[in-house]
């Protein structure tokens, strides 16, 4: 992809968004199904939603056009400091960051280099994993 403008064009005819703005798009994923669901999501006790809001932004950062993915995850309430560096240690692409009060898991990608697959799959990715830690932090 070559601009921003050529995401958000192929994002609109992919996806229902839920917002579209000039640098800026919300994608909602429902994730229910259980061929999304992690193990932990599927043990018995209180469902938690498996809805997840992403949010994809362009950026300009190090004079490179990138792209941003954001998924809120939880209260600072809920996951203690160092929970969340454990937790952020593990993952395979990006970081679960402290955004005012709200737990959040982003990711970071040069625009240049991402593909429509690159896109789906960052997307998928993010919201997977904010539904997935939000589940295993869910009283039982």
């Amino acid at each position: 992809m070559q601009s921003f403008e050529d995401v958000q064009t192929y994002a609109r005819q992919r996806y229902r968004l839920q917002e579209d703005g000039a640098q800026h798009f919300v994608v909602v994923l429902d994730l229910s199904s259980t061929e999304d669901a992690t193990p932990d999501s599927r043990r018995d006790g209180p469902r938690v939603p498996r809805v997840q809001a992403v949010w994809v932004q362009a950026l300009k950062g190090q004079d490179q056009a990138l792209v941003l993915f954001r998924a809120e995850v939880c209260s600072d309430r809920v996951l203690s400091p160092v929970a969340a560096l454990a937790h952020s240690s593990r993952l395979v692409f990006g970081g679960l960051v402290l955004t005012g009060n709200q737990y959040a898991l982003r990711h970071c990608t040069r625009l240049l280099s991402m593909s429509s697959d690159d896109l789906d799959h960052f997307i998928a990715y993010v919201a997977r994993e904010a539904v997935g830690l939000r589940s295993r932090l869910a009283p039982r």
